[in-house]
């Protein structure tokens, strides 16, 4: 008995043997039809607007730099703050025809989109921290008659691109902070979940509000624009006073960085000790932010001098000053 199954072993199955006397003969290695369809439909576009409030993104990197200071390994699953958008539908197009087409769909979709928002500008609000399955961790959009407004935008834009989307259940418009897919090959630092005790004394954030204007075809494959926001293939405009697109400048990440050392001191105490409170320590903190987020960026041309036209802007913003206000304590004597 023991021998038979040693044999068996060594020599295979009948099935295995057959398999190997195609592949000499050289026949095709034949693929399941279920794997071809994985690899080949992976998402490479996504319809989304973007959310570039510097309250909104500088809370996010308030969020993302506290999260980081408990764990420095979890910097590789921050989202970049300036990617920060809703996603509205998700979709693979397989070439140049498809994204075309796509993009026709998308222009042909503002009457229709105009008509259900009745020409208007609307603005959305962020608030509390939320997650999925504690493998993602994202800001909320307060679920209130503009929430429904996107949603029913979503599933608009779900039935003129059927074909090319992925359907979704559930659908959730969030804000993406940290992502723990992003930390697929970081070895001896992975993790299996996001501890909510990282997050704690943000998980009641009021974000801000943010101002839906367009909605665009971003590319998940191309190289990002300058700006460091997704490459769009083709935008609409929502609203009278709105635009296709939008950039984000020095003086948004400025703003952004300011905002980010305000919520920073207030949600964290820093300053319950007076001796705290100059300006040095704000632009202790300021520098050290503006250089994480530098390091994280993929390129590198450049950043020195980037560095210092943060430096000199971060300083214009007063940031000191405005935390003083937030808290309303004075400053001490030095």
């Amino acid at each position: 008995m023991e021998t038979e199954v040693k044999a068996k072993r060594r020599h295979g199955t009948k099935s295995n043997k057959k398999k190997r006397e195609k592949r000499k003969k050289g026949e095709p290695n034949l693929v399941k039809p279920t794997e071809h369809v994985k690899k080949n439909n992976r998402p490479n576009y996504f319809i989304g607007t973007r959310f570039c409030n510097p309250e909104i993104v500088g809370k996010i990197l308030a969020v993302q730099e506290h999260v980081k200071s408990q764990l420095h390994f979890l910097a590789k699953a921050c989202v970049p703050i300036e990617t920060t958008h809703v996603t509205l539908a998700v979709m693979h197009l397989e070439d140049d025809c498809a994204v075309e087409k796509a993009s026709t769909i998308l222009q042909e979709c503002k009457h229709k989109i105009s008509n259900q928002l009745e020409n208007t500008d609307f603005e959305v609000k962020v608030k509390d921290l939320g997650h999925f399955r504690h493998q993602v961790l994202f800001a909320k959009l307060e679920e209130d008659d503009n929430f429904q407004k996107l949603v029913e935008v979503a599933q608009l834009l779900q039935s003129e691109f059927q074909g090319f989307v992925r359907e979704r259940d559930n659908f959730q418009p969030h804000l993406t902070i940290l992502k723990l897919s992003k930390m697929r090959h970081t070895g001896k630092n992975k993790i299996k979940k996001i501890d909510s005790g990282l997050y704690r004394n943000f998980a009641k954030l009021h974000f801000g509000k943010q101002s839906i204007q367009s909605i665009e075809l971003l590319s998940m494959v191309k190289k990002k624009q300058p700006d460091g926001y997704y490459f769009s293939e083709s935008g609409i405009s929502i609203g009278e006073n709105s635009s296709s697109n939008s950039t984000w400048s020095i003086d948004d990440w400025a703003e952004s960085v300011a905002v980010c050392c305000i919520t920073t001191a207030l949600m964290t105490h820093e300053y319950n000790n007076q001796s705290n409170l100059n300006a040095l320590f704000a632009d202790n903190l300021a520098t050290n932010i503006i250089n994480s987020c530098l390091a994280s960026t993929t390129s590198a041309a450049g950043m020195e001098e980037k560095l210092q036209k943060f430096r000199e802007t971060i300083r214009s913003q007063d940031v000191s000053k405005r935390i003083e206000q937030e808290i309303d304590l004075q400053p001490p004597d030095v």
